[in-house]
């Protein structure tokens, strides 16, 4: 099979591309046709890049200058006819020196009312391409620990991080705590001075119900963030049988402050509720064409990996890493996507357009390899729980593979 890298490369810097693969005779003339898909630049339309090159050894090196923040397709044919064709993407240089990673940041296990233990939860999160994850039960920050102990010491590039569903006394609100050094839930629990005067602080609402809500909502996002957490500002538009789930006012209040760090644009809706996400996708759109502009995030708020909803909603994000300061600082950037990929049906990534654009190619050109070898690290972490004595020297030698594919796609 023929093979063409790197695939992502720095708008308006010349690149080196190896063709290689293919069952060509050396010497054989491959001709190369660049198709910008935007047509972007300087002119109206950007005219195909036409080139030839020789196969040596088996590979042919061609340097090319791709321009625009866009997708190229590449076609390479020969004397006698087409060979291959390869999709292509142009980045600035802010965007190109960053890493794609996709996480979930809101999933439940046997520590509230989710189906597996924390531990098996993490190990299948890696096993679906997971690079940045927590556990995040209700009202409970001891099953994320719970979950990072059974892996304490063993080599693994999954992002384990601590969390937990907040919910505070008398606050109907669902705020997702995502990373912080402690429990946000107890500290709300054991702290009723400082509600009452965070509720005495805020303004007033006619209705007493909603007042207190806004007020401790806003309370637990800041005190989020004091832990060094990403507070995530939960699924608004879940439908339960008395209505909405937040009242409508608390809504517009958190959403008009935004003292959260992300909105769950995307969230973990059954087929049968996926009208909750086309509100809340609508609501984003609303809030940004009138000034109100704030960073989202996909996440599946799974409650088991084997009966749906794991893995069909997540985030994809670009930092340095996927560790949390990382991912708190692409998020807050604005550099977050939120993504609902439900079985049989295409991705549909939400956020800056750009980005959105981006998110797409990728999903198609990298992360089904990406994912793959997430998978065998994560069928190890599952022998691992199991007892498997050869696990740990088995992921010792995984680890790092994402990041070498990364190199490898990027050109690094």
């Amino acid at each position: 099979m023929m093979t063409c890298t790197p695939r992502v490369v720095r708008s308006g810097q010349p690149a080196v591309f190896t063709i290689s693969g293919a069952d060509v005779k050396e010497g054989t003339i491959l001709q190369l046709t660049w198709f910008p898909i935007r047509h972007r630049s300087e002119l109206p339309y950007q005219a195909p890049l036409r080139q030839t090159g020789i196969v040596e050894n088996g590979t042919c090196q061609i340097t090319q200058t791709l321009s625009g923040q866009q997708e190229f397709k590449l076609m390479i044919s020969t004397s006698e006819g087409h060979l291959a064709e390869f999709r292509l993407y142009s980045l600035e240089e802010s965007l190109w020196s960053l890493n794609p990673y996709k996480g979930d940041m809101h999933m439940h296990s046997t520590g509230s009312d989710g189906v597996e233990a924390p531990a098996i939860v993490a190990a299948k999160g890696r096993k679906i391409g997971l690079d940045f994850m927590a556990l995040t039960d209700h009202a409970t920050y001891a099953p994320s620990i719970e979950a990072q102990v059974a892996f304490e010491g063993l080599p693994l590039d999954l992002a384990l991080e601590r969390g937990e569903e907040v919910h505070g006394p008398g606050n109907g609100v669902h705020i997702i705590h995502y990373g912080g050094s402690e429990s946000v839930n107890t500290w709300l629990h054991t702290h009723p001075h400082e509600i009452e005067v965070a509720v005495n602080a805020s303004p007033k609402h006619s209705d007493e119900r909603v007042h207190r809500e806004i007020a401790l909502s806003h309370l637990t996002f800041d005190r989020i963030r004091e832990v060094g957490g990403v507070a995530i500002f939960c699924h608004p538009y879940w439908q339960i049988d008395e209505g909405y789930h937040i009242a409508e006012a608390v809504t517009e209040a958190i959403l008009k402050d935004h003292r959260f760090d992300a909105y769950e644009v995307i969230g973990g809706y059954w087929p049968h509720e996926v009208e909750s996400n086309a509100i809340q996708v609508a609501r984003f759109h609303h809030e940004r064409e009138h000034g109100n502009r704030f960073p989202v995030v996909g996440v599946s708020d799974a409650h088991g990996c084997d009966r749906g909803l794991f893995g069909w909603y997540y985030t994809v994000l670009f930092a340095p890493s996927p560790k949390l300061p990382d991912v708190a600082a692409a998020i807050r950037e604005f550099r977050s996507v939120a993504v609902e990929a439900r079985p049989n049906h295409d991705p549909r990534p939400v956020g800056d357009f750009e980005l959105v654009l981006y998110t797409l190619y990728l999903h198609r050109e990298y992360f089904p390899t990406h994912d793959a070898l997430c998978a065998e690290e994560g069928q190890w972490m599952l022998a691992h729980l199991e007892g498997d004595a050869n696990a740990a020297q088995e992921l010792a030698k995984l680890q790092g593979q994402v990041a070498a594919n990364q190199a490898l796609f990027y050109g690094r």
